[in-house]
C-alpha cells in the first residue's frame, strides 16, 4: 500500500524476495491486491502470455517448461491473480 516495490519490502521486513512474492499472491488469490500493483505492465503481459496457456499443469511442470523466463513466484502470483478475476 506504501508503494515499495517487492525488493524493498523484502528488506525491511527481513525476507528474501521470493518469500515476499509468495505472501502478496496469497493477498491475490483472495482479490486484497491486484497483479497491476506488483508487476510492470509489461512484464505482467509477458508472463500472463507465456503461464496462462499452461495454468492446468502444476508449477513444476510450468517452470520446466519456461526454464529461466520467470521464477516460481512469478508463476503462482501470475495464476493467484488471474483465479481472483475468475472468481470476482
Amino acid at each position: 500500500n506504501q508503494g515499495l516495490t517487492t525488493p524493498q519490502i523484502a528488506e525491511r521486513r527481513g525476507f528474501a524476495p521470493s518469500t515476499i512474492l509468495s505472501h502478496l499472491a496469497e493477498c491475490a488469490e483472495r482479490g486484497e491486491v491486484t497483479i497491476d500493483r506488483l508487476l510492470p505492465p509489461e512484464r505482467r503481459e509477458t508472463l500472463e502470455s507465456l503461464i496462462l496457456p499452461l495454468r492446468d499443469r502444476r508449477y513444476g511442470e510450468i517452470k520446466e517448461a519456461l526454464g529461466d523466463a520467470c521464477t516460481y513466484s512469478e508463476i503462482r502470483l501470475v495464476l493467484a491473480c488471474h483465479k481472483a478475476r475468475q472468481d470476482s
